[in-house]
């Protein structure tokens, strides 16, 4: 079970991480914007929100406050960071009740952009906090945050895409061996192979996230203990169990890989995983190797695709699909199911329980129970 790590002070590449989007933030998206909501997302940082957290939170503000400056009639403002306080309070419930309904599909910028009802819910409650907000600190004289349509996220009745056991068996097997891939990709993984591994193995036996895995250092692991420390979303830090199949591979990849790479670039010294390739910087008018930097979100979802199209087809699976596919793993050889939202950070075990799936012969086992 993973347990939170108090008092345990960022690695530089998380922080750099967290200042980026904080940057994002404060020089992109709130200087186009009115300030009560350089306010607002003061008052989320003093609320301990993740940065992440108010990225999405500004950044949906900031396109609600767009539409309401594109001729809808909600403000005189032809620009959102005209936008007043005064129009804020004219805003009645019907008027959010119709842009959530206008934004489930839309044209942008000649693209259609379609919302389902995860992202309208997050949009929603992006507008509800600032509009209490702005009502609690009397900036406004109404509250009509309870008059806005609701938006119902039914979580336990989504299907969930994840590999079968002896999918996700096969798939170690793939990254191992190299079978199924072309001539080309079989000379880029005789490279990264022992990486590869490691990271798939960290996806379906540990569930990690994306973003999880990207930030992992090798500092994060303590081999003495069996275990390693992950960086979950709202800034929570965690120690993570290893068992011996994790252990085997990650002292199998330091070996034969990350521990015998002399050419790493600065500030990338600590990094679990690199990419293959070395940037190039001039120096005095020649080109030198910059060395191997932290692999990027993009390259390891491009790598989780390749090798998970070899086992079940098609485009293949998301990081994602494969942390679905240690949920459902642990679920079905009956594990508690609280343990197993512990181990993969959720919230709460209504989010969990979306991975219980009932197979044939369990729905026969139940059959036969009612003889």
């Amino acid at each position: 079970m993973a347990n939170r790590v108090r008092n345990q002070r960022k690695p530089k590449n998380v922080l750099a991480k967290e200042q980026s989007i904080g940057h994002k933030i404060t020089d992109d998206l709130l200087p186009s914007l009115p300030s009560f909501v350089a306010d607002y997302d003061r008052f989320l940082d003093g609320e301990e929100r993740s940065v992440k957290t108010r990225w999405a939170y500004i950044n949906d503000i900031a396109y609600f406050l767009t539409y309401m400056a594109s001729d809808t009639g909600l403000t005189k403002a032809h620009n959102p960071k005209d936008i007043t306080l005064k129009d804020m309070e004219s805003l009645k419930a019907k008027d959010i009740n119709e842009y959530l309904t206008y934004i489930k599909k839309y044209e942008m910028n000649g693209d259609t952009v379609e919302n389902g009802p995860d992202a309208r819910a997050r949009k929603r409650s992006s507008i509800v906090g600032l509009l209490k907000y702005l009502y609690k600190h009397d900036m406004i004289e109404y509250d009509i945050t309870g008059k806005i349509m609701s938006i119902k996220v039914k979580a336990s009745s989504r299907s969930v895409k994840a590999l079968e056991e002896n999918e996700a068996v096969e798939l170690l097997d793939v990254v191992s061996t190299g079978e199924g891939l072309t001539k080309r990709q079989r000379a880029y993984w005789e490279q990264t192979k022992y990486r590869d591994k490691l990271i798939i193995a960290l996806f379906t036996i540990a569930g990690l996230r994306l973003a999880e895995l990207q930030q992992l250092n090798i500092s994060s692991f303590n081999l003495k203990r069996e275990s390693f420390i992950v960086y979950r979303k709202r800034g929570k830090e965690s120690v993570m169990p290893l068992n011996s199949t994790l252990i085997n591979i990650y002292n199998e990849y330091m070996e034969m890989d990350r521990g015998r790479c002399t050419d790493v670039a600065p500030g990338h010294e600590d990094a679990l995983f690199l990419c293959l390739s070395t940037e190039k910087k001039e120096a005095e008018g020649n080109a030198v190797p910059a060395g191997r930097k932290r692999l990027s979100e993009r390259q390891i979802q491009a790598l989780v695709h390749k090798y998970t199209a070899l086992v079940i087809g098609g485009s293949g699976y998301s990081p994602h699909k494969l942390r679905a596919t240690t949920a459902t793993t642990a679920i079905h050889r009956g594990n508690d199911i609280s343990l197993v939202a512990s181990l993969l950070d959720h919230d709460s075990l209504t989010t969990t329980k979306r991975y219980i799936k009932i197979n044939e012969e369990d729905k026969r086992k139940v059959m036969e129970t009612l003889k």
